[in-house]
């Protein structure tokens, strides 16, 4: 009975705290909406709507549209080889691309925030577990009933990692 109703606890213990760390992304990901400027919006919007494979579509209907119209009529507004329909396409493949990198540029601020958010997590995580290893490594040594033993492993996991130090062998293997 007394295992059931712990596992009980611990599985409504980890479904809260799995449902608290889908908000605090959900919150994470919606200041970040927030901060966006209406012009961002704006750009984001039509980067995401230009990067559907019905633009393709589109933009060879307009494209067949224009030279059959310009074929067929007597006084073409824009005769072979099309020069104002160039112009255009080079204007709209700027737009775009200035757009998608803007857009970018955003959503990269943003992956770097996660990852130092993601960093700070892993850095506190290893800290605890350090520090849990140090306690159990402490209590086998205070129990009577498990012989004393050296454990090199566990007292150097018991250490927490230096980040510094990690960065540092980090940069020197480049």
């Amino acid at each position: 009975m007394w295992q059931r109703s712990t596992s009980a606890r611990l599985g409504d213990c980890t479904i809260h705290g799995m449902a608290e760390e889908l908000d605090t992304v959900a919150s994470l990901h919606e200041r970040a909406q927030q901060r966006l400027g209406s012009h961002q919006r704006l750009m984001e919007t039509i980067t995401a709507e230009v990067g559907r494979p019905r633009t393709i579509y589109v933009l060879l209907v307009i494209t067949c549209a224009w030279v059959a119209i310009n074929v067929v009529m007597d006084k073409p507004i824009d005769p072979p080889p099309f020069s104002w329909l160039q112009c255009a396409f080079c204007l709209y493949a700027a737009l775009v691309a200035t757009m998608v990198v803007t857009t970018q540029n955003r959503q990269q601020r943003h992956a770097e925030e996660r990852a130092n958010l993601d960093l700070q997590i892993n850095i506190t995580a290893e800290q605890k577990t350090a520090k849990l290893i140090g306690l159990i490594e402490e209590l086998r040594r205070d129990m009577p009933q498990i012989p004393n033993r050296l454990d090199p492993e566990a007292e150097e996991m018991a250490q927490a990692v230096d980040p510094a130090r990690v960065l540092e062998a980090l940069e020197k293997k480049r």
